[in-house]
């Protein structure tokens, strides 16, 4: 949009800087009718760049989509849309976190929607061209450009499910075991972080790193655990000894027929 906006930049210096973008959530089966309208709040994630540094503009990266094959999808800053605390309509409780986060004030408690949204650019250039962003046939869509997502109804706290269904006989019921994979700490982390997880039996444990590519970059557990609780520290190295870059980061555990997956962010 001409005016644009605001967004924090929550997962690394939770700075609050200009962005050429406006999120709104255009309410329930009205897409056309802007009665219920109301915007949102837009956390970035720097895909290349630390804004510890300086780079606080949202922008197109040179790093290559894994949307299609060759090397030239490149793609914009992760967003993540975030719902204020107000959701009347319009844009009172959007207005209330740019107050607030350029005071320093924004307490971050924002309701998050939807996560790791980007832009790319399929087929737009080269990413590895030494004149890029120059090459590229657009850098950022262009003004008035709007992309309208719809999603299925998700279910809410307070829905109920009836299921009928003819009765046929009562089997035996068997308690289940305790297995837990809790969210590591600190996250965002840097140098290091906890990975705690508990078993409720002794059973062989694969607990491993994967990228966002789903790529695995580190098995830390691969043999058979007693029951009870445990935790792994991860220095952010693959297999190699290499320390890993900045970025989103999947860790999963797999203990018998328990599978979790739960993400993590490395920050520079």
């Amino acid at each position: 949009t001409a005016a644009g906006g605001y967004a924090n930049w929550a997962f690394e210096n939770e700075g609050t800087y200009r962005v050429p973008f406006e999120l709104w959530n255009i309410g329930i089966c009205t897409p056309d009718d802007p009665v219920d309208d109301y915007r949102m709040i837009p956390w970035v994630l720097n895909d290349v760049g630390d804004p510890w540094t300086g780079d606080t503009l949202y922008n197109v990266n040179p790093s290559d989509h894994a949307v299609s094959e060759g090397s030239n999808d490149p793609y914009m800053d992760w967003v993540y849309w975030r719902n204020p605390e107000n959701l009347s309509p319009g844009t009172a409780g959007y207005d209330q976190f740019v107050s607030d986060a350029l005071a320093g004030v924004y307490n971050f408690n924002s309701p998050e929607v939807m996560a790791r949204t980007v832009l790319v650019n399929l087929d737009g250039g080269d990413v590895n061209d030494p004149a890029f962003p120059a090459n590229l046939d657009a850098e950022i869509p262009e003004e008035g450009t709007v992309f309208r997502i719809i999603t299925a109804k998700p279910n809410f706290p307070g829905d109920t499910l009836l299921v009928i269904a003819s009765f046929t006989s009562i089997g035996k019921v068997t308690i289940p075991y305790e297995y837990e994979l809790w969210q590591n700490y600190p996250n965002p982390f840097n140098p290091t972080t906890t990975i705690r997880f508990s078993l409720g039996a002794g059973v062989k444990v694969r607990l491993e790193i994967f990228n966002v590519l789903g790529q695995k970059v580190r098995a830390l557990i691969n043999e058979w655990m007693p029951a009870g609780r445990h935790r792994v520290i991860w220095d952010a190295q693959n297999e190699a000894g290499q320390r890993l870059g900045s970025g989103i980061y999947f860790y999963r555990i797999t203990a018998g027929d328990y599978v979790q997956t739960r993400k993590m962010i490395l920050l520079k």
